[in-house]
């Protein structure tokens, strides 16, 4: 006496039926793989210059603190930035993102290296209009000349 177990077989573990059997209800072998429609895009290469946009701009930012030596890797962060949208927006590179990231960074890292600059142009300018002066504070006795010095710089 045979069961039937629902699937084509006899339920049995070593009894004939199941996915082989040429029955009624029964399935075959699984068929082998295919690509679904709609699949995923192939893979895109790396984007190096969208990399180099991104670590330059980051430097730059750190670079600000060398007198605007920071707002050189901006300008070269943001060149390459634009070049690598571009591949990106060719289909020829990925990693839109990074790109991005590189172009932000590295403006911020202009506009801080020209704020660094400015500053650094109008200190040097004050001391250089001061020098004289400056100067002259220190034939005065060391307690003095603290004081001669800052009122010359508060233009007393």
């Amino acid at each position: 006496m045979s069961s039937n177990d629902g699937f084509g077989g006899t339920g049995g573990y070593g009894g004939g039926g199941g996915y082989g059997d040429s029955g009624c209800g029964s399935y075959g072998p699984p068929g082998g793989y295919s690509s679904p429609a709609g699949g995923y895009p192939a893979p895109t290469q790396n984007n190096g210059m969208a990399i180099a946009s991104l670590v330059l701009g980051i430097i730059s930012l750190l670079g600000i603190c060398a007198a605007g030596f920071g707002g050189l890797l901006g300008i070269v962060a943001i060149i390459l930035g634009v070049l690598a949208r571009r591949k990106v927006k060719l289909g020829q590179a990925g990693q839109g993102g990074l790109a991005i990231g590189g172009i932000v960074t590295g403006a911020i890292g202009v506009v801080l290296g020209i704020v660094v600059i400015v500053y650094v142009v109008w200190i040097a300018n004050i001391f250089s209009q001061n020098a004289g002066d400056i100067m002259s504070c220190s034939s005065l006795p060391a307690d003095q000349q603290e004081a001669c010095v800052q009122s010359i710089l508060e233009g007393n």
